[in-house]
């Protein structure tokens, strides 16, 4: 038989472990009223695509009602932005609403909710993207002194996803391809050439607030071309000359040009741009001409032996723009070399 003591001890321990359990749950079932400043993240239903504004998080605060065992799990999802879903043309979001949906599993009551001015709701923007193709337009905008020929782009049109209201504006444009961004170009001679280059987007979209949204499926296209220099001409009648000669020639030595001490009747090709620098000199009768016919007679042995010589020499061209060339190439010019008597 048990001693009627132990009975009892037995009695109140379980007693005060009921009593424990009683307020446990009383205390996690306590209701209590709280406030949170949480931040709301506008985002579209799995499986659609909207552009949506403000794409910033916004910060609104919250009051609530709850049981003191909810807190914990109402901390963790206010830790981070809550994702907020929004239908496609939606014009406004109820803050309040909008809570009461993401809590709904929590048993949490929403008394109040509002943004930091206030407002129990927020203007919002939730439109749709679509798919549309554009036309890839090859521009030579900023390519110099080159005849470039655009043969076909691969692929002809570029699908583009954008918000609906951009796409009404986007109808007749183009997206662009711009040559001035390949290199090597001056090389080309007038051959075909396939070349892939970036696919760039117009004007209007790349300006739009919703730049963000807009993508293309391509990111580059392949360009069919051909490329060559565009080419001019000039016959210039009078070049100055520069006579080189070692420096004890002068005062000792005479140099005679019998056909004169200009260089008559040159003809000049090469690049477009390289001819109009130098022919804008030759009109401008207040400025010299910067191009000079040099006659090299530095060779010592020009000198030497008889009294008097005659001979060819070589002429070349000095000062003239990149790429630009003379004719004929063999110049040459009659000079005569005349020792001075000494008295």
């Amino acid at each position: 038989m048990r001693p009627r003591w132990l009975k009892r001890s037995e009695t109140a321990i379980i007693v005060t472990l009921i009593t424990i359990l009683v307020w446990l749950y009383a205390e996690g079932e306590t209701i209590v009223q709280e406030q949170r400043t949480v931040r709301l993240q506008l985002v579209a239903a799995p499986g659609e695509e909207l552009a949506i504004h403000p794409r910033e998080p916004q910060v609104v605060r919250m009051t609530f009602r709850c049981a003191t065992s909810q807190l914990r799990r109402i901390n963790q999802v206010t830790a981070n932005p809550i994702n907020v879903r929004v239908a496609a043309n939606q014009e406004s979001l109820s803050i309040r609403d909008a809570l009461r949906a993401v809590f709904a599993d929590h048993a949490v009551e929403i008394v109040d909710a509002r943004t930091e001015l206030g407002r129990e709701s927020f203007d919002i923007r939730a439109e749709p993207l679509v798919s549309v193709t554009m036309p890839v337009n090859v521009s030579t905008a900023g390519v110099v002194g080159m005849d470039i020929s655009v043969r076909a782009t691969n692929p002809e049109r570029v699908g583009v996803t954008m918000p609906a209201s951009l796409a009404r504006q986007a109808e007749h444009l183009s997206l662009q391809v711009n040559m001035a961004e390949l290199s090597g170009l001056e090389q080309m001679r007038g051959e075909d050439e396939r070349r892939t280059l970036p696919v760039r987007l117009p004007e209007l979209l790349r300006q739009s607030e919703d730049r963000q949204f807009i993508r293309t499926a391509e990111s580059t296209v392949e360009v069919t071309f051909s490329a060559s220099r565009l080419t001019d001409s000039l016959e210039v009648t009078s070049v100055p000359w520069v006579v080189l000669v070692p420096p004890w020639v002068p005062g000792s030595r005479q140099i005679e040009f019998p056909e004169g001490r200009t260089l008559s009747r040159v003809t000049l090709t090469g690049s477009r741009e390289g001819i109009a620098e130098v022919r804008e000199e030759v009109e401008d009768i207040t400025r010299s001409l910067s191009v000079r016919a040099v006659v090299d007679l530095s060779d010592p042995g020009l000198y030497e032996g008889e009294a008097e010589r005659e001979l060819r020499a070589n002429v070349r061209l000095i000062n003239l723009p990149e790429g630009v060339r003379w004719s004929p190439a063999n110049l040459q010019v009659d000079v005569t070399i005349k020792r001075l008597d000494r008295d």
